[in-house]
């Protein structure tokens, strides 16, 4: 469908200024229904799934390579438009006329992705926003910023599209317009008859025979197309930077909510000091979770008596090498006096403790 329109156009069938007529069936009935081009485009395209703008722009260089191609195979074609482009533009370079001046047309699929994208962020805040209150702070807080990234580059790449649309507003023009305004307005015999006046019979049939094959039968409508086109173009750019805008101010709004999400989260600072404590107590070797068994647990009261013995121990272990050893006629006094004298000893000595 998509390119029985474009063949048709660039063939001059068909015009931008012309309504389609459709033969219809209506109770059972034949009858003609006219739609406006541009409507029956845009019907085309919905069922072809691409953008009007790109039909478009495909129409211009159908049009475009078929000139070129008239111009390189008919020297009668070539001799009357070349001359009057030397009169109009100054210039008589005819290749010049037929330039695309669009190079590197709008990515309208780059578009639509950029378009599905802002959509489904929508969608996740709207989610994040609904479980609001079930969620951890912390895993929802890393979420929203992530959404929030995704927001501002989708953001920038509305700009970049809205940029390029105005960049290529310029560009839907044909190289010398007003020349191929004037072509559209030329008599279809213009571009018939011989730059040179020859009355040799089989010349003239033969000339006839190659403009008939070269040149359509309404070749100035094809100029007047290439004139037109670029008014729908800039009718869809329009619609496109509408839309775009609409959409870059839905997304910064997006990002308004996202910040206000974000400030009512609650605190999340213990959570985090926590966490912390956590990493630094597993760095050392020491692990802040509860033990399993609780007969594995130490309680006070042991490390109560361990201190002790090694109190009651260290002294005694200092002591032995002074400790004399006593005659087995020692009497009870003096065993009781040795007992006194080690008392205060333990007393007054200095005891050093050490855990590692």
């Amino acid at each position: 469908m998509i390119r029985n329109l474009i063949d048709k156009v660039a063939k001059g069938d068909w015009s931008p200024h012309e309504p389609i007529q459709q033969s219809v069936y209506i109770d059972s009935e034949p009858q003609i229904r006219v739609i406006p081009f541009d409507k029956y485009v845009s019907q085309c395209c919905q069922k072809e799934q691409v953008d009007p703008l790109s039909v478009y722009h495909l129409m211009q260089r159908k049009i475009y390579g078929d000139m070129a191609d008239r111009a390189n195979r008919s020297q009668i074609f070539r001799g009357n438009v070349n001359q009057l482009l030397c009169d109009w533009e100054g210039n008589c370079t005819l290749t010049d006329m037929f330039e695309d001046p669009l190079q590197t047309p709008f990515e309208y699929h780059s578009f639509q992705s950029d378009k599905q994208r802002s959509h489904s962020l929508k969608q996740k805040i709207q989610e994040y926003e609904d479980t609001l209150h079930d969620t951890s702070p912390q895993i929802l807080k890393d979420a929203l910023l992530q959404t929030k990234e995704g927001c501002v580059d989708c953001m920038d790449r509305m700009k970049t599209h809205q940029d390029k649309l105005a960049s290529d507003m310029d560009s839907y023009e044909p190289n010398y317009p007003d020349t191929w305004g004037n072509l559209a307005m030329k008599d279809d015999s213009f571009y018939r008859h011989s730059v040179k006046d020859n009355s040799d019979p089989r010349y003239q049939e033969f000339a006839k025979r190659q403009i008939d094959r070269v040149i359509p039968p309404q070749i100035q409508k094809v100029f007047m197309n290439a004139s037109l086109l670029p008014i729908l173009m800039k009718k869809e750019n329009r619609k496109l930077t509408r839309e775009i805008t609409s959409l870059y101010q839905s997304i910064h709004d997006d990002v308004k909510k996202i910040d206000y999400l974000l400030d009512k989260l609650p605190e999340v600072s213990e959570v985090t000091k926590t966490s912390l404590l956590s990493q630094l107590l597993s760095g050392i070797g020491i692990s802040d979770e509860p033990e399993e068994s609780s007969d594995e647990r130490i309680s006070s009261t042991d490390i109560a008596n361990t201190v002790q013995d090694i109190m009651d121990a260290k002294p005694d272990e200092e002591a032995e090498p002074k400790t004399e050893p006593l005659e087995d006629d020692t009497d009870d006094d003096t065993d009781d006096d040795t007992d006194e004298e080690d008392s205060s000893n333990q007393e007054g000595g200095e005891f050093h403790l050490s855990f590692f």
